[in-house]
């Protein structure tokens, strides 16, 4: 019933946003290089994914409990078909338990590198909004 209602007030107020599947990763990445060549954080607020331009700051949205994450683009993949970002083991433990593995979310892009339109996403501690 909440994913209805999520999509329902998606579409009512025509927020333009695909539904997507995404994973996580972590624990064996810590630390090591990402390929925009930050080291990888998995306490960050990052994500992979295979095309959109480092930097691109993008809304993750679960449709099971509609919790918001924004995660900061700094890898590439998911290499694993069917999922369209891998995000930071804390991104998605913002979002879901992690024991799910797999969540269906919506994403939307709130800045790109090449559109800096977007402004106040962090507070100063730098936890997001």
């Amino acid at each position: 019933m909440k994913t209805l209602v999520f999509i329902s007030f998606l579409y009512i107020f025509n927020i333009q946003s695909d539904i997507v599947k995404v994973s996580y990763y972590g624990t064996n990445h810590h630390g090591k290089n990402t390929a925009s060549g930050e080291k990888f954080n998995m306490y960050g607020l990052t994500a992979a994914h295979k095309t959109l331009p480092f930097g691109t700051m993008v809304e993750i949205t679960n449709m099971n409990n509609c919790k918001s994450v924004i995660v900061k683009i700094n890898d590439r993949g998911p290499y694993t078909k069917n999922r369209t970002f891998d995000l930071s083991k804390q991104a998605f433990k913002n979002i879901a338990n992690i024991k799910k593995g797999v969540l269906t979310v919506t994403f939307k892009i709130i800045k790109n590198e090449k559109k800096k339109t977007t402004q106040g996403l962090f507070r100063r501690d730098g936890t997001g909004w």
